[in-house]
């Protein structure tokens, strides 16, 4: 008996076997498509798409078609994505939901899992989509958002696992904004786990080990991240990257980089760090006007290198008296540094809370960090 308003994928030919299905499940979101929405229910089997893609919303109608399997483990989508094109295409769809299966590139690394977008319009496109228990491994980019498709934003993902891809996640630009990730999972990406061009994403909970960096936020004043409740293993290189004058929130996280006492955080902007052991320093560039506040952090840091006086010089170590995050010379003029309860663990040291401005004094390139 078919249920109204489910699209079995067996009823149009899929076999789940391993042989071509695409077309099979093509036309049951198709007939999902015209039947003015639904779900598309997979099932068990294996679904293999070959080099072509699953487009849902086609249509461009919004009839809100839901993807449906039963587990990662039991339903599969297997593609070959070596090409660059994308295995599944959301496009113009509102308030649908993917779930309960994997995706996964049978070819040689690239292209992409999931892409979010829209056609070139103005307005928000493709939104309100809830994204749950999905696996997505071999890829260029596990999901990509926009990207010159039109916008993508308010969508959830739910206990989500990017593995063994170049991005897990990656957002190409303002097109792409307003994600909640819960319990995000991220194991062995080549390049990041989690990237975001410019936009705003909260991830709340989750896991990671051996990705080179977790979190890298390129996007300048439009990057706004906030990360609650995560823990990082192992990342290969700084476990958060911001090299831009990005607004970062970090809170209740322990990280644990592959050796106690290398760069956990690589910084520029706007950044507040809170109750959270890194076991690791921070290098914060400290762009002009900029402010890092860390509250009852523990790190970890090679040698002697935090201190707290006047000022230091921006030759080679060693510094003399000072305040320092890292052997870093960029900081700027008005950047601002707030201490509150840090605690240095490889020498058994609670720094002195205090503000600190940064002024540049241009005729001896010597910096002062003046308490205030």
């Amino acid at each position: 008996m078919t249920l109204r308003g489910y699209f079995d994928v067996m009823d149009y030919g899929a076999k789940g076997d391993g042989s071509n299905d695409l077309a099979a499940l093509q036309s049951a979101v198709d007939a999902a498509d015209a039947a003015g929405g639904g779900t598309v229910w997979l099932g068990p089997g294996r679904f293999w798409i070959g080099n072509g893609t699953l487009k849902i919303g086609q249509a461009n109608a919004q009839h809100h078609i839901n993807l449906e399997g039963i587990n990662p483990n039991t339903t599969q989508i297997l593609c070959d994505t070596s090409a660059g094109n994308a295995a599944i295409y959301l496009n113009l769809e509102k308030y649908v939901t993917i779930n309960n299966f994997s995706i996964i590139n049978e070819g040689a690394r690239g292209g992409i899992g999931l892409q979010l977008g829209g056609d070139a319009g103005a307005g928000t496109q493709t939104n309100g989509n809830s994204v749950e228990h999905l696996f997505l491994q071999n890829f260029d980019k596990g999901v990509s958002t926009s990207g010159g498709l039109g916008t993508s934003s308010e969508i959830t993902f739910d206990h989500c696992v990017f593995q063994g891809n170049n991005y897990g996640f990656h957002s190409a630009n303002f097109n792409g904004l307003n994600y909640l990730f819960l319990m995000l999972e991220m194991y062995s990406n080549s390049i990041a786990g989690f990237h975001i061009e410019v936009g705003n994403a909260t991830v709340i909970g989750g896991a990671s080990a051996n990705n080179k960096n977790d979190f890298y936020i390129a996007g300048g004043n439009d990057g706004q991240v906030k990360i609650i409740g995560f823990r990082g293993e192992q990342p290969t290189d700084a476990w958060l990257v911001a090299p831009s004058n990005s607004y970062l929130s970090v809170e209740d996280c322990i990280v644990h980089p592959r050796a106690n006492g290398v760069e956990v955080m690589r910084l520029a902007g706007d950044v507040y760090v809170r109750n959270c052991e890194l076991l690791g320093y921070i290098t914060w560039g400290g762009a002009a006007m900029t402010s890092l506040t860390l509250e009852r952090v523990w790190v970890v840091t090679p040698g002697t290198d935090w201190s707290v006086g006047n000022q230091y010089s921006s030759a080679t170590p060693p510094f003399g008296p000072g305040f320092r995050l890292t052997n870093n010379t960029g900081l700027q003029a008005e950047a601002r540094a707030r201490i509150f309860g840090v605690y240095e663990g490889s020498n058994n040291t609670v720094y002195p809370n205090g503000d600190y401005i940064q002024v540049v004094r241009p005729s001896d390139n010597m910096r002062c960090m003046v308490k205030v």
